[in-house]
């Protein structure tokens, strides 16, 4: 169950701000600041993230995957707590609010997944584990529309 790059566009979508243009040299330094700091928070995610989707394979018993699981929660609450400390700039304030929001969707998935593991009905795990990859799927679209949106309204 491979989930390579959901969260590599995510951080190609951050770095894409970089080259901004803007209305003063301060509020260019600024936002470019804000973008490198959710940048490092980003991949220091998506570090984490690849290295615990290793863990996560076809052949990964229910304990295993449950292990697992415990340490991608986790994650997403670092990086939750990581985002909420970026000051962003003000006109993106409630975009960056949307962004942190998204992040936490990851906790709703992998609660979802855990309850399936947990079941005894071979049927029903297979089914969370392929609920679990769509759904992460899903939320990273939506970080990284959100990210796209940030970048144009840094621009």
């Amino acid at each position: 169950m491979r989930r390579t790059g959901t969260l590599g566009l995510l951080a190609a979508a951050m770095l894409a701000v970089f080259a901004l243009a803007g209305c003063g040299q301060d509020q260019v330094k600024a936002n470019n600041r804000y973008v490198a700091a959710t940048d490092r928070v980003v991949q220091a995610f998506e570090t984490k993230f690849q290295a615990l989707q290793a863990d996560f394979t076809p052949v990964s018993t229910p304990p295993e995957d449950l292990r697992t699981l415990a340490l991608l929660q986790a994650a997403v609450a670092q990086v939750v707590q990581d985002l909420g400390r970026i000051q962003p700039p003000a006109k993106i304030a409630g975009l960056h609010e949307a962004l942190i929001a998204h992040t936490r969707e990851y906790e709703t998935v992998i609660k979802t997944a855990e309850t399936g593991l947990k079941s005894q009905d071979l049927t029903k795990i297979a089914a969370a584990r392929s609920r679990f990859s769509s759904q992460l799927a899903a939320v990273a679209t939506k970080i990284t529309d959100t990210i796209n949106t940030i970048n144009a309204a840094l621009k």
